[in-house]
């Protein structure tokens, strides 16, 4: 019997809202994630794999489709509650003037 996904997208749209413009980069993508599995997202630079990572992580929100972290609407889990939950480590540059350690 399969365990109940933690992390699950269902129609999910991912990209960049700018103003009442937005910029899809992928969309209609469902995923369910369980815990203890390994995952492997390919893809050539630019095809969207760090905007889907943030998105699914809550960094940036989706342009539509549905997120949910153990039943649970990813948006409606407070940033600090989530950050228990998900981790991401990008390779890009990200700014730190506002972290405290």
């Amino acid at each position: 019997m399969a365990s109940e996904a933690l992390l699950t997208a269902k129609q999910l749209s991912i990209g960049y809202q700018h103003g009442a413009e937005s910029s899809t980069i992928a969309q209609t993508l469902d995923c369910a994630l369980h815990g203890g599995e390994f995952v492997c997202l390919l893809g050539p630079n630019g095809a969207g794999k760090s905007t889907l990572i943030r998105t699914l992580a809550g960094m940036q929100p989706p342009l539509s489709g549905k997120l949910t972290l153990s039943g649970q609407e990813l948006n409606s889990i407070a940033p600090r509650e989530r950050a228990r939950a998900v981790s991401v480590v990008l390779t890009d540059t990200m700014p730190t003037g506002m972290m405290d350690v």
